[in-house]
């Protein structure tokens, strides 16, 4: 598309500097690391292609920097679905980063440290080294953002959560597209766990595992962002079998997949099938790509 010549006529009358980058598409670790080293301001701020950000948003990420100047303190600003997004009731329902699950907290766990609506202090990030630039093994998105982020955890960084700071995520995308989507980072996971040995990262990816399961207790013990039944180891170990009943490699292609496309074009299946199970649906692409990737890569 024009998009260069769009961005130079804009910059030749924007009110600040504006500067255009274009390269062969090597990641979004490679990306981000462009900007960060050309931008010359104190603050950074990304922002993901697919969100367009509120009014007010840029002032909460720089208030929130005024009121907590300290170098180590990054700001993540909230995603939620774009009410202008159409097509199917997939869309409409579905919610990409999940963040409501976090709304009870004002400071957030590394992990969360997230390239999509993040702002830090660049100086703070220079001397501690970017993001990683390689693309993924299974894809391009390395979960680059979270190793990053448990990198300068361990060099003290707070992660504040700014709810005011407000971007619309508006991303078209098909059920099997995102399905496709939670595949990949299933296979870059066990690349994240290489780089980053957390043993959160398991509880945060809520992916249980038989030969992790006692680390897996330990470390929830760790994690102030547990809330409601999510606290209780027991409901883990539920929660885990009955996915693994419910969805696995005969019932997602025979069932669920059929049933969840046929429910956004029939209203009375609609009512029946409810769009919260799109949730477990994707979730076990994300699963069968982590087991994908133990004899593909190992």
């Amino acid at each position: 598309d024009n998009t260069e010549e769009v961005v130079r006529s804009v910059a030749a009358t924007a009110p600040m500097p504006m500067h255009y980058f274009a390269h062969e598409n090597r990641g979004p670790g490679f990306t981000q690391n462009v900007g960060i080293r050309a931008a010359c301001g104190h603050l950074i701020l990304l922002v993901a292609d697919d969100i367009f950000l509120t009014p007010g948003a840029l002032n909460a990420h720089v208030s929130r920097h005024q009121r907590y100047p300290e170098a180590h303190v990054a700001v993540l600003g909230k995603a939620v679905p774009s009410p202008d997004l159409v097509g199917t009731g997939f869309l409409n329902e579905r919610d990409a980063f999940g963040l409501q699950r976090f709304d009870h907290l004002t400071e957030l766990p590394y992990l969360l440290f997230w390239a999509f609506n993040l702002s830090f202090k660049r100086q703070f990030v220079m001397e501690r080294g970017l993001f990683r630039e390689p693309r993924g093994r299974g894809g391009a998105a390395a979960h680059e953002d979270t190793e990053l982020g448990y990198r300068l955890h361990r060099h003290g960084m707070r992660l504040l959560y700014a709810k005011d700071a407000v971007g619309y995520h508006h991303h078209p995308v098909t059920l099997e597209q995102a399905a496709d989507r939670y595949h990949e980072r299933g296979l870059n996971y066990g690349e994240l766990l290489a780089h980053a040995p957390d043993p959160l990262l398991p509880v945060f990816f809520r992916v249980l595992e038989l030969r992790s399961l006692a680390d897996y207790r330990r470390a929830m013990q760790d994690c102030p962002w547990l809330d409601g039944a999510d606290r209780y180891f027991a409901w883990h170990l539920f929660r885990h079998a009955a996915r693994w009943l419910l969805f696995n490699r005969v019932t997602a292609s025979v069932i669920w997949r059929p049933l969840l496309n046929r429910r956004h074009h029939c209203d009375s299946l609609a009512a029946i099938v409810q769009a919260r199970l799109c949730g477990p649906y994707l979730f076990y692409h994300f699963l069968a790509g982590i087991r994908e990737a133990r004899w593909r890569f190992f």
